[in-house]
């Protein structure tokens, strides 16, 4: 028997934020691409799915993890965390330098199923996590121009941008220096004519600066990571009101990216935000090894659920983590969108009623009752997930 489609998903609310799309209907894949339903063809396909009263939405970007799994301490493994979790572009937060980078990227690309992005440390070896004896030295006379500049150029179709972590175990006395040297160096990285934003790790920030002052340096389409931690200088003032420079900073393009952790968030500080519409732009977990699958921080559902229990919309979550996504980064054509002709990677969730207590780092406990849940992810027209009770539909082997 000839199949006129791959997949058919029926049923389904189908939201594609990219052409704000939010309707009942039903997916065509074909040959890996989503596609137009022909009119002239039965609906025959070889996997036919029953999607009603389940959300169809474009696959999740997981925007800040760390991915360096045979290289790093403290990294985990695509594909052990995204499928399950919806995602199907994962983005590496600069876990390495330019030094190392070109055999990290060339065994993601060996590897992984999951579709790999990432962001280039300024540093020279990028990340070095041993808790309490070394951490990466961002002394801006350590980034190499020339050689983050060469790197880019070679690996342009992974890399999106620079990463730079200040913090008190990276910063020590150099001030905002190595954000404005990043940022010199990303300027430069744009003029040759490559997709270049810059990520600050802005958390747990030494004594003689302030969280505002970072987010006035950062441009239009530079992101502002771990928006959210309540350690040290933080983005409310003392009355628990966000800081004006803060919002303004977001008002003119910066992206807010509450990329949790186990330690950058509190549910008292997804309250006061949520409840003053300051919501994060981008959703991520920058989950490790050490925190892959365990709570506060297991995957990207632990964000979305987390700001779901406190008042954001769903559908302002799902669009956080794909098309939002997508467009900062600069991979529409490949990611973020449910649009005819894109490659089909996509999820499908329920948001279900259930009885569970989320609780964050600092002691704050949740009592849900609604959770978004993954019930099939799909990346390039392939099942790459799905649980094992979402088995409606009929499914049928070519012969």
């Amino acid at each position: 028997m000839a199949f006129n489609y791959d997949f058919i998903l029926k049923n389904g609310r189908i939201y594609n934020p990219s052409q704000n799309e939010d309707r009942i209907g039903d997916l065509y894949v074909r040959g890996g691409k989503i596609v137009e339903k022909n009119v002239c063809l039965e609906d025959t396909a070889i996997n036919i799915i029953d999607c009603t009263g389940k959300y169809i939405l474009p696959g999740f970007i997981e925007e800040h993890s760390h991915f360096l799994y045979d290289g790093n301490n403290n990294s985990t493994n695509t594909d052990l965390i995204c499928p399950p979790s919806g995602v199907t572009t994962a983005v590496d937060a600069g876990t390495s330098g330019f030094a190392n980078f070109p055999l990290f990227n060339n065994v993601m690309k060996l590897r992984s199923i999951t579709n790999f992005k990432a962001y280039l440390n300024v540093t020279p070896f990028g990340i070095l996590d041993v808790p309490g004896i070394l951490a990466e030295d961002v002394d801006p006379k350590t980034f190499c121009e020339r050689d983050i500049i060469r790197v880019f150029e070679k690996y342009s179709d992974t890399l999106v941008g620079l990463k730079v972590r200040i913090d008190r175990t990276t910063c020590h006395a150099y001030g905002l220096e190595p954000v404005k040297e990043t940022i010199r160096i990303a300027e430069k990285i744009k003029a040759c004519g490559y997709h270049c934003m810059v990520s600050v790790h802005a958390a747990n920030v030494p004594d003689d600066i302030e969280i505002e002052d970072i987010a006035e340096l950062l441009r239009p389409g530079d992101v502002f990571c771990h928006v959210f931690s309540p350690v040290r200088s933080s983005v409310f003032d003392k009355n628990g009101i966000i800081k004006e420079k803060i919002r303004h900073a977001q008002e003119r393009g910066v992206y807010m990216d509450c990329c949790n952790g186990r330690v950058h968030w509190s549910f008292e500080n997804y309250r006061r935000a949520v409840s003053q519409n300051f919501l994060p732009d981008l959703i991520s977990s920058d989950v490790t090894r050490l925190s892959m699958f365990s709570n506060p921080a297991f995957s990207i559902l632990n964000p979305m659920n987390a700001l779901l229990q406190v008042g954001m919309n769903e559908k302002d979550i799902f669009k956080a983590v794909t098309f939002t996504a997508a467009k900062a980064l600069g991979i529409l054509e490949e990611a973020g969108t449910l649009d005819v002709g894109k490659p089909a990677n996509i999820a499908i969730v329920d948001v279900v009623n259930v009885e569970h207590d989320m609780r964050d780092w600092y002691g704050g406990v949740e009592h849900c009752e609604r959770m978004i849940l993954p019930l099939l992810t799909m990346r390039n027209g392939e099942i790459v997930f799905r649980q094992y009770f979402f088995r409606e539909g009929n499914f049928c082997i070519p012969q």
